[in-house]
């Protein structure tokens, strides 16, 4: 004799069910899968997944409809309208969405029915290598160098504009750890990475090599007197990427007034610079590095 309360839960189950799983891959131009591509389902549900390492995705999730009867949770797709869209840093795609419908029919009118699947909603990337160059700078950067002290700095990067320099690089923006706006960007011609934070006494300049993790050899430190414009030494500059955290989750290293800091900075090269000249050292500043603290300085100026 059949059981009719599992009898009633399964076309409970049934009826609970009723919906698909989306499914779709993106690949390069060779057909290669792409993996970690974020793909969004919008529409009737909203839905977030990432491509595996062959660049299939899928919305819905049918082990999930096996175990039912388990404690498991069932993901399928109810009917609607949805939009598929995919999106990873330096990469445009074609199509940029793709429309989808799902039917009450999709899901089949037996318990042993599969949901079918709704597949073929497929994506072609195509990379931007600049911008991929100028994503490397999002997140939560340690920035230290020595003047006389080892000094230590801390910026968040976070919003890319569509509005490029003249060598073609995108602009970054973010904040120090005092929330105030700095400027950064990819510098394609140079191979170059750069960022101004400006100040009230001081100018800090970086420019820099990085990998996307660490900042790499050859980088400089500069500090422009913001009353004479007069430029520092290069000092070294050190540093990594330490997080991926947002500019409101920034918090303050120190509580010292920014601008006392700039003052003991400025104090520090102003000792350094008499000591060189002491010893009649020179010293080389890099007249690219001066045309990029101008480009970024009129875009910080200009937003005030």
């Amino acid at each position: 004799m059949f059981n009719r309360s599992f009898i009633g839960l399964l076309l409970l189950s049934i009826v609970l069910l009723s919906g698909c799983i989306i499914t779709g891959k993106v690949t390069d131009g060779n057909g290669n899968g792409i993996e970690g591509v974020t793909v969004t389902l919008t529409g009737a549900a909203n839905l977030t997944t990432t491509t595996n390492s062959n660049g299939g995705y899928i919305f819905g999730n049918f082990f999930d409809w096996i175990l039912v009867f388990t404690s498991y949770n069932p993901i399928l797709i109810i009917p609607g309208s949805y939009t598929v869209t995919p999106t990873k840093a330096g990469y445009s795609f074609t199509p940029s969405s793709s429309g989808v419908s799902v039917t009450a029919k999709c899901y089949g009118p037996l318990a042993a029915d599969f949901p079918w699947p709704v597949g073929g909603i497929n994506f072609e990337v195509f990379s931007d290598p600049i911008l991929a160059k100028t994503e490397l700078l999002k997140g939560y950067w340690h920035f230290y160098y020595t003047i006389i002290s080892t000094w230590h700095d801390y910026y968040t990067l976070y919003y890319i504009s569509g509005d490029r320099n003249d060598q073609g690089g995108y602009y970054i923006y973010g904040t120090d750890e005092w929330g105030y706006l700095v400027v950064a960007a990819y510098w394609p011609d140079d191979g170059i990475w750069s960022l101004l934070s400006e100040g009230i006494i001081i100018d800090q300049f970086y420019d820099f090599y990085t990998n996307g993790t660490n900042v790499l050899p050859n980088s400089c430190y500069y500090q422009i007197d913001v009353a004479t414009g007069d430029w520092s030494q290069c000092f070294t500059l050190y540093g990594s990427k330490i997080g991926y955290l947002s500019a409101l989750s920034q918090e303050k290293t120190t509580d010292i007034d920014p601008i006392v800091i700039e003052e003991q900075k400025r104090q520090e090269v102003r000792e350094t610079e008499t000591l060189r000249h002491t010893r009649a050292e020179s010293a080389f500043i890099d007249e690219r590095a001066k045309e990029k603290y101008r480009c970024l300085k009129e875009i910080l100026d200009s937003l005030e």
